[in-house]
């Protein structure tokens, strides 16, 4: 898996949404590698958590220091995942209390 638009693109979203600081965490079981990354910015917006993932879907506007993104970086994320047959979930909270987003791959 090319690993650089997946962490460039989380990243860029973490720091777009305001957040100061980003924690990437990668881990490996048996059969699958997963990568968490964790940001203290805001959260994402209760109401995007089941959609933020589809193309040109965009946060709270209200909130963005640069509002130039086209809402396509984390749908280049998703698309990237499942081309490798992984999967990715959204959620907010620990470890750092902003957005988090995990990543699971199949290691065969």
């Amino acid at each position: 898996m090319q690993g650089s638009p997946v962490i460039a693109n989380l990243a860029a979203n973490s720091a777009a949404e305001g957040a100061t600081a980003l924690r990437v965490r990668v881990t490996r079981g048996r059969r699958y590698a997963m990568l968490e990354a964790a940001d203290d910015g805001p959260g994402f917006p209760p109401r995007l958590l089941n959609s933020a993932l589809e193309r040109f879907v965009r946060g709270d506007d209200t909130r963005r220091r640069d509002r130039s993104g086209s809402g396509l970086g984390l749908s280049i994320v998703r698309a990237v995942v499942i081309a490798h047959g992984g999967t990715i979930r959204l959620r907010n909270g620990e470890p750092l209390g902003g957005a988090v987003v995990t990543v699971r791959l199949p290691l065969d």
